[in-house]
Formats: structure tokens, C-alpha cells, sequence
């Protein structure tokens, strides 16, 4: 085979990983052809590391472990053909051994962390807790982790390594590059401090039985005055199939505290991440209470102190500013104030469940005579209307007052009664009730006259006439309707007529009102009809008919 110039090809990579094994070819070119069968000397860094013979393509492969140290070197592949032709060709070239590569990850992140192989001074890690070292060669080696010098806010302590190796110091086997990631736990001096749910500072000597949870069932009881507490991050933990760590979410939480003995925690809820320099503000669920005592009925702030009862039970006194008020942090429940002041102080009560404004009233002695006074003027312009009114009505003359008379006629059994009522709005019934059995009565026509009329005076009688003339028309209707309920009177017919203020109602039978009607005088008449000087008569009326009234 021919080639256009002569001499010696080399080719290796110019850069080659540590241990890994080095490979170069090497062709032979003599007055223009490629010479095969000849032997061809490789030398790295003027030392011969190998041999070969050329093939028929004129090339010689050399393949080399990967003892050669990291960092720049120079080979060269030599040919001397000897006495046979007095030719000797040579070419060059450089490489590099490129170390191998250990990359370490600290979690959680974590600058400071020092990295060692095989006991030397070892990388610390950045920033973002990351170390990276070389391996000069392949093959086991000691790797260690140093962790940083505690401090009184912080401390540091080894976990895992993520290759499932527990000890800090450990022998690993370097073939390639590789990845690992060391799990540490640091544990932070945090202070605690309790708020409500407003932000607002408590009272940290009311606040007692505190109990924290943290991860991995960690659980801290703390007490008064509270000091700052060691809080821990979590144990990093491995996914299945993954190589390096990671750090589940377990934050540290509230499990109980109660504040003047009440419970004031939900459990669970108030939680907290370590950090460095963090502080810890507990929200407890206590509530904002403004007090105010107010006269009930002016309105006016007062200063006397409250008695507020709490969901435990004791009382305590509160007392107020100069503007009337007081304000409390207080858990929730139910409680009832009550201002100690002169007068009537009702209880408030109090549904505690959010920050509010409660107004405890009192009525005060002002305010009993202020509405004693005003119930007793009142009375008294009653008072003072009513007795004018008569003396209006008493200082009419009597002449000029309508004329009233008021007869009651006694009836037999089974009869109407006739009714005259003192008030156009009472009207009465009247009619005809067939009685077959009955005999016939005479029912006399009554004329009103003057002098049987009685005077009364319409703003002291009148007004006591029409007050008695319903309960006397209710009895009379009673008895009717039991008169009625006899056979003789169910086949009754009923009339209603009209009646007119201060004068008796005639009554007579409206089917003989006409002027053929039989009627005729009574000597002697009725004893009512003689007594008032009435001329009686004597109406005859059909054998199956009587008279009666009703309302």
C-alpha cells in the first residue's frame, strides 16, 4: 500500500481520565508505502512503555494501563530499521491525565464540611454544600468527612452517607467519577416566644404546660421563664433507586399549652423549621377583649373596677382606665362581667371566640329617679285629663242635654223582652215565634213622654250606661237562646229593627201594624202602663203567634 509522505502517524486522545487505559496507534510510512511486519517502540515521558509490531495496514496499536499519574505528558513512537536500511523515524505528541472526580453533596446544604481521601488535607465544601476532589488513580481509597467546630448557637453531628455507609470514615472503591452525598443533622438554639393570634406578645409566667413535638418522635417539655430550646433538623432519608439523600418535611409542633390553666393549643397546628438565627413565635389561641362600663341610659363611661368571670370559675377584678375600659388577652370560652357599682349592674355574658368590644351597662340611682320621675309626670297629665274632662261634661246644663228613658218590662215565660238600648250601635232582634200550644198575649205599645224620661247627663251616666248595656244585652241573649231551644219556639221567625238613643222601643207585631188591626183599649191596662200615665191598649194577636226580642 503507498502513502504520499513518510514517517511515523501518532494518534492518542489528549486527554485521558485516570486509570483509564491509554490508546495509540502508530503508522509506518517508508519511501511512500506502508511498511507492515515492523516494530514500532512507544515512550512516555522518554521512558519505553511498549512494543508492537505493525499490522498489514502498517499500524501498531498500543494499549496501556492507566498507571500514569494526573497531569501533562509526552509521548513519542520511535522506528529504527537497523544496518538492513539506516532509517530511523520518530513522531510526538502530548496528553493529559485528567484525575478522577469525587463529588460530595452535604444534606442539608452546609458550608464548611471537610472532605478528606486517603488521610490528606481534604476540600471543604461551598456555599451550597457541594466538595469536589481528584483521584490521581483508580482503586480503593479512604474517604472521611470532617464536620464543622460547634458554636453555642449551633451543633453538627453525622448521619449517613448516602451509599448506605454509617460511619463517618470509610473505604470506597474509585473506578470512575462518582456522586455521593453525605446526610447530616444540625441542631439550632432557637428561642421561643408566645404571641396571640393579633402578634401580640403574652404574658409568658401565665402560659404553662408546654409540650413541643419534633421529628423522628422527638418530644420537649418546657417551662417557665422558657429558655431558648435545641432544635434538630430531620434525619436524611433515601429513595428507592436514587443515590443521594433527601431531607423529608417534619417541622416541630405545638402539642399543649394552656394559659391561666385554660387549654389554648391546637395540636398540630402551630409548627416551625429550624433554621439558623430563627426564633420560634408560638401563636396561641387566646383573643382580645375590650371592657367597657357605660350608664345605661345616658351612656357615660364609668370607672368603677369589673368582676369578670372566667370558664374555670374564679373571679377576678378588673380595673378600668380613665376613659372606662380595660383590655385583656384572654382564652376563649365564656365568661360574665359584671361593674361594681352603685345601682342595678346586670351581668354581661360573654361568648369568647374572636377579639371583640363588650359594653357592661349599669343602671345607676340617676337613671331609677330620672324614670320614676318621668313615670310619675306621666301619671299625673293622665290623672289631670281625665278629672278635666268631666268638669268640661259636668259644667254642661242639664236642659240641653238629650232626654233619656230607660224602661225594663217584665215579661211572662216564653215572651220577649223588650229593650231600649242607650247607643245606636246596639240594635235588638225582633220577632214573630209561632207557639202553638201558648195561648194568646197581649203585648201593649209604650209612648215615651217627657215626663217619664229620665235625665241623665251625657259625661258621667251616659258613659255608665253604655258601658253595662253589653253585659246586660249578653246575659239577656243567653236566656233567649235557652228559651228557644224548647220545642214550642224552633219554628220562630226574627226580625231586627232599628232603635233610636234615649227613648223605649215601641213594639208590636208587624203583621198587624196596619190600620185594619184589631186593637182596643184596656181599662185597667198593665200596672207598668198605669204607673208611667200611659193609656194601655191591648193588641189581639193570632192564636199561633207571640212576640218576642232579640240580639
Amino acid at each position: 500500500m503507498t502513502s504520499s509522505t513518510d514517517g511515523i502517524g501518532l494518534r492518542i486522545p489528549s486527554v485521558i481520565k485516570a486509570g483509564a487505559e491509554i490508546d495509540a496507534d502508530a503508522t509506518l510510512v517508508i519511501r511512500g508505502l506502508l511498511q507492515p511486519d515492523a516494530d514500532l517502540h512507544l515512550f512516555i515521558d522518554g521512558i519505553e512503555r511498549r512494543a508492537e509490531r505493525t499490522d498489514l495496514q502498517g499500524t501498531a496499536h498500543f494499549r496501556l494501563a492507566g498507571f500514569v499519574a494526573p497531569g501533562s505528558h509526552q509521548v513519542t513512537a520511535t522506528y529504527n530499521a537497523g544496518s538492513r536500511y539506516a532509517v530511523t523515524m520518530s513522531a510526538r505528541s502530548t496528553f493529559v491525565i485528567a484525575p478522577l472526580i469525587i463529588t460530595v453533596q452535604t444534606v442539608p446544604a452546609t458550608p464548611g464540611v471537610v472532605i478528606a481521601l486517603d488521610g490528606g488535607a481534604g476540600t471543604p465544601s461551598d456555599a451550597g454544600g457541594k466538595a469536589v476532589l481528584g483521584v490521581a488513580r483508580a482503586g480503593i481509597h479512604v474517604l472521611a468527612v470532617s464536620l464543622p467546630a460547634n458554636n453555642p448557637a449551633t451543633r453538627y453531628s453525622f448521619s449517613r452517607w448516602s451509599d448506605d455507609s454509617w460511619e463517618p470514615i470509610r473505604a470506597i472503591r474509585i473506578d470512575n467519577d462518582v456522586a455521593l452525598a453525605v446526610g447530616l443533622r444540625i441542631a439550632y438554639l432557637t428561642p421561643i416566644q408566645f404571641v396571640n393570634l393579633d402578634g401580640h406578645p403574652l404574658d409568658e409566667s401565665r402560659v404553662s404546660d408546654v409540650v413541643i413535638s419534633g421529628p423522628n418522635a422527638e418530644v420537649q417539655q418546657v417551662a417557665y421563664p422558657f429558655a431558648p430550646v435545641w432544635l434538630q433538623t430531620p434525619v436524611p432519608a433515601k429513595h428507592t433507586g436514587e443515590n443521594g439523600l433527601h431531607i423529608t418535611p417534619a417541622p416541630y409542633s405545638l402539642s399543649f399549652a394552656r394559659y391561666d390553666g385554660l387549654s389554648v393549643a391546637s395540636a398540630g397546628q402551630m409548627r416551625y423549621s429550624p433554621s439558623a438565627g430563627g426564633t420560634w413565635s408560638i401563636s396561641l389561641l387566646l383573643f382580645t377583649l375590650r371592657l367597657d362600663a357605660k350608664d345605661a341610659l345616658f351612656g357615660t363611661s364609668l370607672r368603677e373596677s369589673i368582676r369578670l368571670i372566667g370558664p374555670s370559675g374564679p373571679a377576678r377584678l378588673v380595673n378600668l382606665d380613665r376613659s372606662g375600659s380595660a383590655t385583656l388577652v384572654l382564652a376563649r370560652g365564656n365568661y360574665a362581667a359584671q361593674v361594681q357599682a352603685a345601682g342595678m349592674a346586670p351581668f354581661a355574658t360573654i361568648a369568647l371566640s374572636r377579639s371583640q368590644t363588650v359594653i357592661v351597662p349599669v343602671i345607676t340611682p340617676l337613671d331609677m329617679f330620672v324614670v320614676a320621675t318621668a313615670f310619675l309626670l306621666v301619671v299625673a297629665a293622665l290623672f289631670a285629663t281625665g278629672r278635666g274632662r268631666r268638669l268640661v261634661f259636668s259644667l254642661i246644663p242639664a236642659p240641653s242635654l238629650p232626654r233619656v228613658s230607660w224602661h225594663r218590662l217584665p215579661l211572662p215565660a216564653g215572651a220577649a223582652w223588650p229593650w231600649a238600648a242607650g247607643s245606636p250601635a246596639r240594635s235588638l232582634v225582633a220577632g214573630i215565634i209561632t207557639v202553638p200550644l201558648s195561648p194568646p198575649t197581649i203585648r201593649p205599645r209604650l209612648l215615651p213622654t217627657a215626663a217619664a224620661a229620665m235625665q241623665r247627663a251625657a259625661g258621667s251616666r251616659a258613659r255608665s250606661l253604655v258601658v253595662a248595656a253589653p253585659f246586660v244585652i249578653g246575659r239577656e241573649r243567653r236566656l233567649v237562646l235557652r228559651l228557644i231551644q224548647a220545642p214550642a219556639w224552633r219554628q220562630g221567625s226574627w226580625y231586627r229593627p232599628a232603635l233610636t238613643l234615649g227613648a223605649a222601643v215601641p213594639w208590636s207585631p208587624l203583621s198587624h201594624r196596619t190600620a185594619s188591626s184589631p186593637v182596643r183599649p184596656t181599662p185597667n191596662g198593665p200596672r207598668w202602663a198605669r204607673q208611667f200615665g200611659h193609656s194601655s191598649t191591648q193588641v189581639k194577636p193570632p192564636a199561633s203567634s207571640c212576640w218576642c226580642n232579640r240580639r
